[in-house]
């Protein structure tokens, strides 16, 4: 049997008008091409303990364009395969002006899709969503961008097949027992997580933006200094941390980069500065890298900020950026709120902000967010929206205000991890009417003040595995999320049905600064 020098990708990620980025992890070292429209772009791989890695930056394209494109290793082409069922994966150029449309989703877990996984984890929501999108008639109803909000592997509830890895390895009665340990681990576990066909299929084709939460690394990470301390404190938890921050910067993070932003990268400075004949092994600056961004969490940024046309997405951590001290606890620390602050401005149709975890709104980021709506900032948006996952159910959420223009929080989660049924009364009763019993829980579960306003629920919650999107219509913003069902057939081939839907308009009265 002939073994494919593609090892996983291509994935699609950072697009703008006139770019993208497409990356690829090999088999060896190689020197990888992209081929679209009639020209090429090649990139040389780099190493990391082992593992080889790409990115094609792929320019001058023309805005609002559809490209199909084919990927090459050594000159041979290895995407898509000649056996692929699945239409030409495709670069699709932002349109200037163009009506705001991405889906979003959190927590993910790796599990074949066949009865047994479907009985126990329920069906993907991403690979129903897939496949229909490769049945489908056309991209027009194709989300801009697909975005990740943590937990898009878990390091430490490891799947059957992750821990038959690991007992090949070491000894699973030591700590950390069938939890990730190092980053072969990590890249074997991001193995399993984007490998199925029409997943990768998926990923190949729509723009992919991602932030991590807890259980990409380890569940409740960074919840306190006590609890980061316990951690430091065992012997296997520097290799998770260093492991864990250095393959989510190969896996996820440099692929949220826009060319201007990798171009100030550390990290991709090693990568774009090494000029010898031999391959660039990067384990130990990535390493020592990961180390210090651990030790010293202001030294390195995982936030970041795109501007779509007319809309502007904020993707926010809430976990590395976290201020552990107990005297001035807070999910974001005083750097990243100041950087966060800079980019909350209006003058955008609408403004995102995507986070892992639901939105507090604390003491100074509330009135922030409340400026951008009052349109003390310049024009308000149409509303200000917050994406959240984490809590393994969805629902939609207000901010009580008698003025100004509205503020939604939309929650997706899981995309395929349900709560275990009975938790999910417990959830409910937090839940219906519900977001400001939510808030003040989470707040006192941190540590950190309650916040100064008031969520209430709008529809929700619902346990289904989801898919999101969020879309901009004449009649306000379409918040729908989807679910992959069976009915009876065959696990491997869902349908989607429809599971909640709801269009938030603006407020008539709102002019605020227009």
């Amino acid at each position: 049997m002939t073994t494919t020098p593609l090892v996983l990708g291509p994935m699609l990620r950072y697009v703008d008008t006139v770019s993208a980025s497409i990356w690829v992890e090999t088999r060896g070292t190689a020197s990888v091409g992209v081929d679209a429209g009639n020209r090429s772009w090649t990139a040389r791989t780099f190493a990391v303990h082992g593992h080889h890695y790409a990115l094609v930056h792929v320019d001058g394209l023309g805005p609002g364009t559809v490209t199909p494109y084919t990927v090459s290793i050594d000159g041979a082409q290895v995407w898509p395969p000649a056996d692929s069922v699945y239409p030409a994966s495709v670069i699709t150029t932002l349109t200037p002006g163009a009506p705001l449309r991405l889906s979003f989703g959190s927590c993910r877990t790796s599990v074949p899709h066949d009865k047994k996984g479907t009985r126990t984890h329920g069906v993907d929501a991403l690979r129903a969503y897939a496949l229909q999108m490769a049945e489908g008639d056309g991209i027009l109803s194709w989300p801009d961008l697909m975005l990740f909000l943590g937990d898009q592997v878990y390091a430490d509830l490891t799947s059957e097949a992750m821990q038959e890895f690991i007992r090949d390895r070491r000894d699973i009665r030591e700590p950390p027992g069938e939890e990730l340990a190092d980053f072969e681990e990590y890249a074997h576990l991001y193995n399993l997580a984007w490998s199925d066909t029409a997943n990768r299929w998926l990923l190949a084709t729509v723009p992919v933006a991602m932030i991590f939460d807890d259980h990409d690394v380890r569940d409740d990470w960074n919840a306190s200094l006590s609890w980061k301390r316990r951690m430091e404190a065992t012997s296997w938890w520097h290799g998770r941390i260093v492991a864990g921050l250095a393959s989510y910067w190969v896996y996820q993070h440099l692929g949220n980069l826009s060319p201007g932003e990798r171009a100030h990268d550390e990290v991709w400075q090693a990568i774009q500065t090494h000029d010898g004949a031999e391959e660039l092994d990067l384990s130990s600056v990535l390493d020592g890298f990961a180390e210090r961004c651990d030790r010293e969490p202001t030294t390195y940024r995982w936030s970041y900020c795109r501007d779509l046309g007319e809309d502007r997405l904020i993707v926010l951590d809430s976990r590395a950026a976290r201020e552990l001290d107990p005297r001035r606890r807070a999910l974001v620390d005083e750097q990243e709120t100041a950087w966060f602050d800079e980019r909350m401005q209006g003058g955008f149709r609408h403004l995102v902000v995507a986070t892992s975890l639901p939105f507090l709104l604390p003491p100074g980021v509330a009135d922030i967010i409340t400026d951008v709506a009052d349109g003390k900032r310049g024009a308000a948006p149409q509303p200000v929206t917050f994406l959240s996952g984490d809590v393994h159910y969805s629902y939609v959420s207000e901010l009580d205000r008698t003025s100004g223009n509205r503020i939604i929080q939309a929650v997706c989660s899981p995309i395929r991890n349900p709560l275990p049924i009975l938790l999910r009364s417990v959830s409910a009763v937090l839940s219906y009417g519900m977001s400001t019993r939510l808030s003040a829980l989470l707040s006192r579960s941190v540590g950190v003040p309650p916040p100064p306003f008031h969520w209430s629920g709008i529809i929700g919650p619902w346990f289904d595995n989801c898919l999101a999107t969020v879309a901009d219509t004449p009649d306000g913003l379409r918040l729908s999320w989807a679910s992959g069902v069976v009915d009876g057939g065959d696990p491997a081939h869902p349908t989607v049905t429809e599971r909640a839907a709801i269009t938030v308009a603006p407020r008539r009265d709102a002019t605020l600064g227009r």
